[in-house]
């Protein structure tokens, strides 16, 4: 079962993806002393990467969730065999939208992005 929603939309992954990669992120900070202070450490932050194939009026709701501060992501998890929510956000330096047919009618695109939890 292959399912991915976005603020209430379902996205349509035709001929596409996503990858779920649950990540470790560590905070670090230097002190004045030089050392390396540990603040917090984070275990199983969602992060997932994303690839399908779009149309225009699709890519355009991708070009407004780049810009939005959160964005709800419901996806299906592997890892916890059900659908998950995630408050989450779209990384703007990973989505990459190529343009590879243009109709007289339609753009058809092929996306990707990663969304990453907060």
């Amino acid at each position: 079962m292959i399912q991915l929603i976005i603020n209430g939309t379902e996205i349509k992954l035709n001929a596409g993806s996503y990858k779920e990669f649950p990540r470790v992120v560590e905070n670090r900070n230097e002190t004045e002393a030089g050392t390396t202070h540990r603040d917090i450490i984070r275990t199983g932050i969602g992060h997932l990467e994303v690839s399908m194939n779009s149309d225009d009026v699709e890519k355009a709701f991708f070009d407004d969730c780049v810009n939005a501060p959160e964005l709800t992501v419901k996806y299906w998890s592997e890892r916890a065999g059900a659908l998950v929510t995630k408050s989450m956000f779209m990384d703007p330096d990973s989505y990459s939208a190529d343009l590879v047919v243009e109709t007289s009618i339609h753009r058809y695109y092929n996306v990707s992005f990663t969304l990453e939890e907060f």
